[in-house]
């Protein structure tokens, strides 16, 4: 029954093979399944790959002709092999059963009943002395017939083995296995949890780079702005002193003077500053867009990598456990 509720909604809900992220409600899945059709078995059923699983799984390819990797994704050909097969078998069992209860019908209803045993005749009484007949003693009563049970189908194999009794474990080989590969699956989450880390502070770098270039343009337009100012403002007067005759000219042509060249000043900074691509706009559109991928990295770092990494030291842990009980039993 376990099977084919599993066969109805898929086996796994993710991948499951050596050197990839098993999660162990999958991994016992194709244990089991593989069980089912006689080609795996485990003393101690967990939900580890193990150098037995390993093995299992690439015989059942190369016998399927499917790629021999030991990996099975969901939906992949490999799955949908052991479904089908798993559903063969139960469809095969289900036939041999009835057939069974068929054949065990079919032997009781053709019996015969025995006949009854005649009885003797009773010899005539002679007429000179008439005597009343002889007393018979009535009929016996019929026994009726009891149904006979239906004989019961035969037992799936496996189901003689007495579930109260835990099974006794050989070695600790597949418990090592498992443990060597708990270890490296943590190993693997620590690199890629590191590598984001450093990735991290190489965007946090970027962007104080990026602030500090625009700071310096920020200090950069300042000066310009008042470098021009003061051409400007000694332009005015010089104009301003001929046009319009002496001192009062020269004074109104600083004032007039000095936000024009500002200006131009400004103007000639800013076009200093787009031939490099150097330009305020330019560095705000940079910083905001490093400013996104550092958000995006800070979000899959605390929601992804780091529970992962997390759940790869919790499996490790156990693992560690199981092994260190199995030796210290043996």
């Amino acid at each position: 029954m376990v099977y084919i509720s599993s066969i109805t909604g898929g086996l796994i809900r993710s991948s499951v093979g050596n050197n990839l992220f098993n999660k162990q409600d999958d991994v016992t899945s194709v244990k089991r399944a593989l069980s089912a059709l006689g080609r795996f078995e485990e003393d101690e059923p967990n939900g580890y790959i193990t150098r037995e699983l390993d093995g299992s799984i690439r015989k059942f390819q190369k016998d399927n002709g499917l790629e021999t990797d030991g990996l099975l994704y969901p939906g992949g050909e490999t799955e949908t092999a052991l479904l089908q097969n798993l559903r063969q078998r139960g469809e095969e069992r289900i036939k041999g059963y009835r057939r069974a209860i068929a054949r065990s019908q079919s032997s009781y209803a053709g019996e015969e009943e025995e006949p009854e045993p005649e009885l003797d005749p009773v010899p005539p009484v002679p007429e000179p002395k008439p005597e009343p007949p002889p007393e018979t003693d009535p009929p016996e009563e019929e026994e009726p017939v009891r149904p006979v049970p239906p004989v019961p189908p035969p037992k799936p194999p496996g189901d003689d083995r007495n579930p109260d009794k835990p099974p006794q474990e050989k070695d600790c080989s597949g418990l090592e296995f498992s443990y060597e590969m708990a270890l490296r699956e943590a190993e693997q989450a620590e690199i890629a949890l590191d590598a984001a880390r450093a990735s991290l502070d190489a965007l946090q770098n970027e962007l104080d780079s990026i602030n500090d270039s625009l700071e310096r343009e920020k200090e950069q337009n300042t000066k310009s702005r008042i470098a021009g100012g003061a051409a400007g403002a000694a332009t005015g007067a010089i104009i301003g002193g001929v046009i319009g005759g002496g001192i009062p000219g020269a004074i109104a042509g600083v004032i007039r003077g000095f936000p024009a060249g500002g200006s131009i000043g400004s103007g000639i900074e800013w076009v200093d500053d787009i031939v490099p691509g150097t330009s305020n706009s330019a560095l705000e559109a940079k910083r905001e867009e490093v400013e996104k991928m550092i958000a995006e990295l800070e979000s899959s770092i605390a929601s992804e990598l780091e529970p992962a990494m997390e759940e790869a030291q919790r499996m490790a842990a156990e693992a560690e456990q199981r092994l260190s009980e199995c030796q210290n039993k043996h």
